[in-house]
């Protein structure tokens, strides 16, 4: 079985679930996968990100009071594949 990293172009507070399947369409091919593993960090990782936020404060205020945080983070996915549809024929991995 293969595996591969994809990240979203944005941060997703709720990213797909672990043994979640999904699919990948590019050009002609559709291709299955199951989610491995999942995070959330800063987009570069040389610059880390400061703290914001008061103790106690629930993470969806912080992000409210602080929008631009979302533009400095990314998803990254981690997605075993199971197989691809190749005109319009299913192949395994």
């Amino acid at each position: 079985m293969r595996a591969f990293e994809c990240a979203y172009a944005r941060y997703t507070s709720e990213p797909f679930a672990l043994g979640q399947m999904l699919v990948v369409r590019e050009g002609r091919y559709d291709t299955f996968g199951v989610v491995t593993g999942s995070e959330s960090g800063p987009d570069d990782p040389s610059r880390p990100l400061i703290p914001r936020g008061d103790p106690g404060q629930s993470a969806a205020t912080v992000m409210a009071t602080n929008p631009e945080i979302e533009l400095l983070l990314r998803t990254t996915l981690t997605v075993a594949i199971c197989g691809h549809i190749d005109r319009e024929v299913a192949r395994p991995a």
